[in-house]
């Protein structure tokens, strides 16, 4: 049991030997070479699962020659390099190739990542974008701030738990000392434009009595002078507006005199057409009225025609009766003579 427990702790410091602990010093080296980095904490029970086969894959590595770099990162201990590369998930695993930095995105299994490795797919994965490398400023920069964060944790730790104060005093400190330092912050910043770039001096000289004292510029002539150019550049750009301005508007002038005389001109048509309209209308009319004249007068005509005839007759009937009535009276005249005649006789 004894050979047994000491052959083990041999095998896992052999495995420990082959594999690189990095830290913040000596993470700049992993940007040559090939490296296979495993982000890890120990409070994980993916990463726990996974260690063993790590160590395993590492003294393989060694023994095959692969000529590849094992590494690990406790995110616990060195948080600024798990801001550098942004690491959100455990375990993570990034293989790194002359400085171009690759995330293993699949099963988290020892074999799966060594095909990865061996087979070459780790060229069909996307290389992380340049600004995103953790050799960048802005990564480093993440970096820091996530060094910072942990310590800042780390003090309000100490302070609630070795020196029992309570959370909310902790925060009510942190927020209060956040403020005056941002005040600083901006206080240095003002002190040093003003000291970059001072405002401009001016000089003040007496006069006689009875005038006011006036402010002598030193830079006076020298503004003038740019203030003249400036003025003349002005007065050229302002007789270009006004020469395009009088353009624009004589071509406006053009354009609305041609389309007046278009009006006109329709408006002239559209006269002389109603003219020509009103004249077919009186022409219609008249030509009416001279047709109702006309049937007017032809029966007025017909009227006397018929009292004319009617007056013809009349007469020839009168005449007519007046000769028979003369017959009748004749004939009554001859009846009583031939009756006074008889009368005598028989006397």
């Amino acid at each position: 049991m004894k050979l047994q427990t000491v052959l083990i702790g041999l095998f896992a410091v052999c495995n420990a030997n082959n594999i690189h602990k990095l830290t913040d010093d000596n993470f700049g080296k992993i940007f040559e070479g090939s490296w296979l980095i495993m982000f890890y904490a120990p409070w994980c029970p993916a990463c726990q699962s996974l260690k063993s086969p790590w160590e395993q894959f590492a003294s393989k590595n060694l023994k095959d020659d692969l000529q590849i770099h094992v590494a690990e990162v406790d995110v616990t201990q060195y948080p600024a390099l798990s801001g550098q590369f942004l690491i959100f998930n455990l375990p993570s695993i990034y293989y790194i190739q002359n400085g171009e930095s690759r995330q293993y995105v699949g099963q988290l299994d020892i074999s799966a990542v060594e095909s990865w490795i061996t087979d070459g797919k780790w060229r069909e994965t996307e290389a992380v974008a340049s600004w995103r490398s953790p050799n960048s400023f802005i990564m480093r920069s993440v970096g820091k701030f996530f060094h910072f964060a942990n310590q800042m944790r780390v003090l309000k730790n100490e302070m609630t738990e070795h020196y029992a104060i309570p959370s909310w005093i902790v925060y009510t400190i942190f927020i209060i000392s956040t403020i005056i330092i941002g005040l600083l912050v901006g206080l240095v910043l003002v002190c040093l434009c003003d000291c970059l770039c001072p405002p401009k001096s001016h000089q003040y000289e007496m006069k006689p009595e009875g005038e006011e004292n006036e402010v002598i510029d030193e830079e006076e002539d020298d503004d003038g002078e740019e203030d003249g150019e400036e003025d003349g550049e002005d007065e050229e750009e302002e007789d270009k507006d006004a020469e395009e301005e009088e353009e624009n508007t004589e071509d406006e002038k053009r354009r609305v005199g041609e389309e007046g005389e278009e009006e006109e001109s329709g408006q002239e048509e559209e006269a002389k057409d109603g003219e020509d309209k009103e004249e077919e209308d009186d022409q219609k009319e008249e030509g009416e009225e001279k047709d109702e004249k006309g049937e007017q007068d032809d029966q007025k005509e017909d009227g006397k025609d018929t009292e004319g005839g009617k007056t013809e007759e009349d007469e020839e009937t009168t005449q007519e009766q007046m000769q028979e009535g003369a017959i009748d009276n004749l004939a009554a005249g001859d009846d009583q003579q031939l009756r006074k005649r008889k009368n005598v006789g028989n006397m």
